[in-house]
């Protein structure tokens, strides 16, 4: 049996999820869909659809100033540093992620007297870094780092020596006339199973250009690297 709405179909839509809705709405008829009901079902899978979609991920490396004030660390951290390596020594079979869980229960249900010893140890280090960001900013740390930040490279190096097998054979895969219909992701993948039927020695090769362009990469911006 169809469903039947008010006119007022925006009431609806607030008091019912949009996936339910979305199922009263595509029961009806196109004539009854129409009179009881002004949002669009296009429109709802569209939005919908939106929603799912992810975020692109970042693909040009994080750069840090090396030369920013280190923040120093606060009173639950510091409490962290204490209670993390007895705990996981008491309890081998525990995660990590699971220990920081029952660390962040124990530091809420500290007595204020308590909590209060771990802040007092950091509050010398806090006011020492508020200095070192007013100097900082005097010496234009900000506009210098911005300055920095344009002149490096765009792009990290390989992420293995499987990216350099890619990179050095992708144009002559490419051009191979049985390739010429293939799209970009179909070619990276037959060059990755290529890659799985490569000799040792061959592999190895791609693995020493990769190593050298790493080593290269880290040496002239590893400090600017957020790892």
């Amino acid at each position: 049996k169809p469903y039947f709405f008010p006119s007022s179909s925006t009431m609806f839509q607030k008091v019912c999820a949009p996936s339910r809705f979305l199922k009263c709405v595509e029961s009806l008829s196109p004539i009854q869909s129409s009179r009881y009901c002004s949002t669009n079902v296009s429109e709802l899978n569209i939005s919908q659809s939106n929603e799912r979609i992810k975020p692109k991920r970042r693909k040009y490396p994080k750069y840090v100033d090396p030369n920013y004030p280190k923040r120093p660390l606060n009173g639950y951290l510091r409490f962290w540093l204490q209670f993390q390596p007895e705990f996981m020594e008491k309890n081998r079979n525990i995660k990590l992620s699971k220990a920081a869980k029952i660390a962040g229960q124990e530091w809420f249900h500290l007595g204020d007297s308590q909590r209060k010893i771990y802040e007092e140890r950091c509050e010398s280090h806090f006011e020492t870094f508020r200095g070192q960001i007013e100097a900082y900013r005097a010496n234009d740390g900000y506009k210098k780092w911005n300055e920095t930040k344009q002149s490096l490279p765009k792009k990290l190096y390989p992420k293995s020596p499987v990216s350099v097998y890619i990179r050095e054979n992708y144009k002559t895969f490419a051009s191979d006339f049985a390739n010429q219909n293939k799209t970009n992701k179909e070619i990276m993948q037959s060059l990755a199973e290529n890659w799985k039927l490569e000799d040792d020695y061959t592999k190895n090769i791609y693995k020493k250009m990769w190593e050298s362009e790493k080593g290269e990469f880290i040496l002239k911006y590893g400090q600017y690297l957020n790892r």
